[in-house]
Order: structure tokens, then C-alpha cells, then sequence
């Protein structure tokens, strides 16, 4: 396997992950500035509720997101496998 080859699949995976993690960290960023702001406007300052707000929206963003996470997931899991045996084959 040349150094080029490797490199592309580097890039193709971290793409990957950092597309599969986008819609968690996003709703996760999304709610705590609104929790953040809400919390220093009525000034309670509960690290609890933040943390618990984020969690019920990371979890529902998981439900909903999960069927095409997975098919993300499956997709780049079959193209790794279906260009095995060429991986193998130009290292050799």
C-alpha cells in the first residue's frame, strides 16, 4: 500500500466519524448555550440541569438520527471490506 492510499483512507474514516458525530455535538452545543443563557438571565446556577437537558436532547437526536447513522455506518464498513483484497493485494 502506498503512502497515498493510506492517506486517502485516513481522510475517508475521520470524515466519517466527524460526520457521524456532527448531529449529536451540534444539538449538544445548541443546548447548553440556551441552557447557559437561560441559567444567567433567571440566575440559577445548577450544573444539574444543564447536564440533564443535554443528555434528554442528546438521546433523542440518537433516536431520530440512529437509522441513518447506522446506514452511514454500514456503507463505509462495506466499502472497506469490498477494497480488502485490493489494499492487501498492492501491499504485497
Amino acid at each position: 500500500m502506498n503512502p497515498q492510499d493510506m492517506i486517502e483512507l485516513s481522510r475517508q474514516a475521520l470524515q466519517t466519524v466527524l460526520v457521524l458525530s456532527l448531529p449529536v455535538l451540534g444539538i449538544a452545543l445548541i443546548v447548553g448555550l440556551l441552557v447557559s443563557t437561560l441559567q444567567a438571565m433567571t440566575h440559577i446556577h445548577d450544573q444539574t440541569i444543564g447536564t440533564v437537558i443535554k443528555l434528554i436532547a442528546v438521546f433523542v437526536v440518537l433516536l431520530v438520527a440512529m437509522p441513518w447513522l447506522v446506514d452511514m455506518m454500514v456503507d463505509y464498513s462495506e466499502m472497506m471490506i469490498r477494497n480488502a483484497p485490493q489494499t492487501i493485494q498492492s501491499s504485497m
